[in-house]
């Protein structure tokens, strides 16, 4: 199958255009070609996230979608790992706590 027989498929659901753009950046990085696909209805604002409370999708090439998700998941371990590392830091100084051997 060519690549312009191909279908292209939804691996992902942003929340804003940003999000889409960035993903969608993060995967042409790796080789995969992407798009965004907005749901947004222009001159409506955001009246269309008050129905769907996404933004659009990012799309890959059917070939490509295991992969693409593979390194979407892969991103959004890392993401929430982060920010488990930042609340525990934060709890930490709000509560004075320090490591051992610190002062």
């Amino acid at each position: 199958m060519s690549v312009e027989d191909e279908k292209l498929v939804r691996v992902f659901e942003a929340g804003s255009e940003i999000e889409a753009i960035s993903i969608s950046s993060m995967l042409t990085g790796e080789g995969i070609e992407a798009a965004v696909e907005s749901i947004q209805i222009p001159a409506y604002g955001t009246i269309a996230m008050a129905f769907k409370r996404i933004w659009g999708y990012v799309l890959v090439l059917e070939s490509d979608e295991e992969k693409a998700r593979e390194i979407i998941d892969a991103l959004s371990e890392e993401f929430h790992e982060d920010l488990e590392e930042i609340a525990e830091t934060e709890d930490t100084e709000d509560t004075g706590d320090t490591e051992e051997g610190e002062e």
